[in-house]
């Protein structure tokens, strides 16, 4: 690890297994089995990589020598490599991927309250970046694939927020956007339009269905 002592990483790496959170929170969403399955195989693996960039900037906040390039680089990396896995990365993803892991460290870096080195973020964010993958690749699979129509379906909880519920069961063609609030969308969590509007994507269980 050149400038830093990996067995001091290791030694960050207690957190307890969140495999059951993920499975419960997928297990919630209207997908078919194989979908969830794939995003559940996703968080897990991205969990592991969001947990160990959070340890690094952890000691490089001990040490006193912050590396933001180093912390960034790595958390897109390791995002792009997981990712690609499971679909092909075009360009809405990769700039995606870079948007996301700079905003990711510079909240961090801004913020050194537990909560923004936790596994309670750690599960959020790969939750949420399995949602915005998952999503656009099936969007772009129905396009593809001659779909016309979509509908917007929520989870028709509590835990659904108005602006979403608001759009539960809407139709309207496939390349039309739904207004969410004060911000516009091709599918949940899409971030083409929405990546600042953090009250409409973050935690977001709904999906998609193309008909």
């Amino acid at each position: 690890m050149n400038e830093y002592d990996i067995e001091e990483l290791n030694e960050l790496e207690d957190w307890e297994d969140i495999d059951d959170l993920i499975d419960d929170y997928f297990e919630e969403m209207e997908l078919p089995k194989e979908d969830k399955e794939k995003r559940k195989d996703f968080s897990k693996k991205f969990v592991d990589k969001v947990l160990f960039v959070f340890s690094l900037l952890v000691v490089m906040r001990e040490n006193k020598r912050i590396n933001r390039e180093r912390l960034v680089n790595t958390l897109s990396e390791e995002y792009k490599a997981i990712l690609s896995q499971y679909m092909t990365l075009d360009d809405y993803l990769n700039e995606h991927i870079d948007d996301f892991s700079n905003d990711v460290i510079d909240t961090s870096l801004k913020n050194d309250g537990e909560f923004y080195t936790s596994e309670d973020r750690a599960f959020l964010i790969s939750v949420n970046e399995a949602n915005t993958g998952f999503n656009y690749r099936d969007y772009i699979n129905a396009i593809e694939s001659g779909k016309t129509r979509k509908i917007w379906i929520t989870e028709k909880d509590k835990r659904v927020r108005r602006t979403h519920r608001d759009l539960d069961d809407k139709t309207i063609p496939i390349l039309n956007v739904f207004s969410v609030g004060k911000t516009y969308m091709r599918f949940p969590h899409d971030t083409l339009f929405a990546s600042n509007n953090l009250e409409e994507l973050s935690n977001c269980r709904c999906s998609i269905k193309y008909l």
